[in-house]
Formats: C-alpha cells, structure tokens, sequence
C-alpha cells in the first residue's frame, strides 16, 4: 500500500466518523475527495498499487480509534512501499497535480534548505511521518523529490542534506539516540493545531527507537541519557521553522520535560 503525508489545512476535510462509515464502506463519490486526496489516488493507480493509506479516511475521526490508532505510525508509515508526500499543497483541496495530470511546480529562490518553507514540513505531524517512510515522493513546490535509505536527491540532481531530511537508519543502535536532540530541535520549531498533540506526534519514532534500543521512553527524553536530554531551554533556533513560544493551556507533559513547553 502507499501512503498519504500531506496537510489538513482550514478547509474542510474529507473524514471517517462513527456516523459515516458505513457509506463510506459502501462507496465515496469522487467528487466529495478533496484534490490532494484524488490526485494522491491517481498517482496510486498510475503506480499500480490497489492501496492508499489516508489517515482522514483509515482513522475515525472523534472517536476512541484515533486514541488506538495515533500511535500506530510507525507500523502505518513504516510499512507502506511508499509515502506519497502533498508537500506544496497549503491543505487538502489544493491539490497535487494540475488538472491536466502534471505536477503543479512554481519556481522558488534557490535555497540551502530545500523543502524547508513548503506547507507540509511546517507541521509537527510531518516530521514523523517522513523520518518512518522507507521511501518517499515528494511533491515540492519548486521540484519533485526522492527519498529513501539509499538516496535523498531532488529531479535536479541535487542531494539533500540531513539537516532537512532526517531519515530512518537500515540499521539503529542506541547511538542512534545521539541524534535525537537535533530531531526535537527540528520537531518544536513546527506548529501544532492540537496543543495536547505535543508527543502524541512523535511518538512513532520514540516507539521505533524503544524497540530497536531497548532503551526506556520518558516524556520525550530517555533514560540512559536522562542527564544530557534534561539540559535543554526554550529558544528560537538559527534556521528552519519558528514556531511561537509559549505556555499550553493544559497539562501535557511533566515541567522537565521539553513537552510541556512550546
């Protein structure tokens, strides 16, 4: 099966809920898909796979399934043969293709951080979802782009650095925990619609690198490097995204750990 990175945005949603899913079972007419959604079905079938994974769709929304199935991304993204990645399109009705089937590209300034002020990789939940994936398309706003354990290269030719594409490694050791202040670093600097999403978000790596380590998950830090992890404060970062800093509203995470703070 494929799966679909892409970004909800403020306009109105395609979604799976208790009161619905029995027609949706029985058919979704096509022209209540948002475009993003039909062009990330398109692009399904021109590949010849009979599968696509969208998380409106596969997940119930405002139900005890999402409570389930959230932090279930690391099997979701890490199983499918490839993610399909809106990562142009500002919400689901834009779109990935123009309506003749082509890409919809805009030249944009060069840039040392390709991706990095395209709407998708703005969002928290992207980060994850990216890192998961053993392969990903990438649809930009300037150029298609490949990803994968071997190569992260846009059509262009051009090799993307680690600083903007951190991917899964084919083999992990706990060593691979040394990287996990510069993912957060990236992850806080990216928006969040629900503030409580704050590690439900990353949870998918932290629960890949659990298994492959061994090592204990502590609200967003870990316990054999406990002492390094709580050494963190709340800063604005040189590059990448900006996300405000501020205080939840709620609870979410204990006050020495990074999550309970934007």
């Amino acid at each position: 099966y494929v799966a679909l990175s892409y970004r909800w945005g403020q306009t109105a949603n395609i979604t799976t809920t208790v009161e619905n899913i029995a027609a949706r079972r029985a058919g979704i007419p096509w022209d209540t898909i948002p475009h993003t959604i039909q062009d990330a079905i398109t692009i399904t079938r021109r590949l010849g796979i009979q599968y696509l994974w969208v998380d409106a769709l596969c997940i119930i929304q405002g139900s005890l399934d999402w409570e389930v199935e959230s932090p279930k991304m690391a099997q979701v993204y890490g199983g499918a043969f490839l993610t399909i990645s809106a990562a142009l399109a500002p919400d689901s009705s834009h779109g990935i293709l123009s309506r003749t089937g082509r890409a919809v590209l805009q030249p944009l300034a060069s840039s040392n951080y390709p991706l990095q002020n395209d709407p998708l990789y703005s969002r928290a939940w992207a980060l994850q979802e990216r890192f998961l994936s053993p392969r990903l398309l990438i649809f930009g706003s300037d150029q298609l782009y490949w990803e994968c354990a071997e190569r992260q290269v846009g059509k262009n030719g051009k090799k993307i650095g680690k600083i903007v594409s951190w991917r899964m490694p084919s083999r992990i050791s706990s060593a691979e925990l040394i990287h996990w202040h510069a993912i957060v670093r990236d992850y806080t600097g990216r928006l969040l619609t629900v503030e409580a999403d704050k590690l439900p978000a990353i949870a998918g790596i932290a629960t890949l690198l659990c298994q492959v380590t061994g090592d204990q998950y502590l609200a967003g830090m870990w316990r054999k490097q406990i002492i390094g992890d709580l050494l963190w404060r709340q800063m604005y970062v040189g590059h990448g995204h900006q996300a405000p800093l501020g205080v939840p509203l709620e609870y979410r995470a204990p006050s020495w750990s990074w999550a309970s703070l934007d």
